[in-house]
């Protein structure tokens, strides 16, 4: 019995079926990164901001991150391309969303997996490759009731992605729903908003 051929339903085997399976039956869609760099300063709270160089968004704030390479993996691919946009390397990861709206992104159907990291503040961040400028960008709550209210802001620059608290019905977790940015690329609002939210329970859990 140990060595028995199974078929399926078709009566081909696991070998047959994988010679005669194309991919191209089904819609494609890419898989990129977006990386949430959070840093702390005493009290403070800092995150990290790109400008992007070219289209898409071209000249809008947005997160450092990019395509994952065939044979890579998105934890790989989300540390060549914060250092790539940023020069900051060796950082410890934890995703915070995965993002699949089918038109989130006008070039195709691109879906994104999130991750967050806490630089210790010894980096300095370097803008390259799709990045005109990478600047740290002080965070600050202003959140009343239900309403969200997370204000970035730096020099003459400021921010302010706004969204909807409430509890996730299955974990019973606070998240935010339908955040926006009018300056920030992409979804990268709710991907920001995702990532403060997933810090906030990690400090809440030490």
């Amino acid at each position: 019995m140990e060595n028995e051929v199974r078929r399926d339903q078709n009566g081909l085997t696991e070998a047959e079926f994988l010679r005669k399976y194309k991919t191209a039956v089904y819609p494609s869609s890419y898989l990129t990164v977006d990386i949430v760099i959070f840093e702390k300063c005493g009290e403070a709270l800092k995150v990290l901001l790109i400008r992007r160089k070219n289209h898409p968004w071209i000249g809008c704030r947005a997160l450092p991150g990019g395509f994952v390479e065939p044979g890579e993996s998105a934890e790989d691919a989300a540390a060549r391309e914060l250092e790539e946009e940023t020069s900051l390397k060796d950082m410890l990861f934890a995703p915070c969303g995965f993002y699949s709206a089918p038109h989130r992104d006008p070039r195709s159907w691109i879906v994104s997996r999130g991750f967050f990291a806490i630089s210790d503040g010894k980096q300095k961040a370097l803008a390259g490759d799709d990045a005109a400028d990478a600047d740290w960008f002080d965070v600050r709550e202003e959140s009343r009731d239900s309403d969200f209210i997370l204000t970035l802001s730096r020099e003459n620059e400021k921010l302010q992605i706004r969204g909807e608290l409430c509890m996730h019905p299955l974990t019973g977790l606070l998240q935010v729903k339908g955040a926006v940015c009018e300056n920030l690329a992409c979804d990268h609002a709710s991907i920001i908003s995702d990532a403060y939210m997933a810090m906030k329970r990690c400090r809440e859990m030490r």
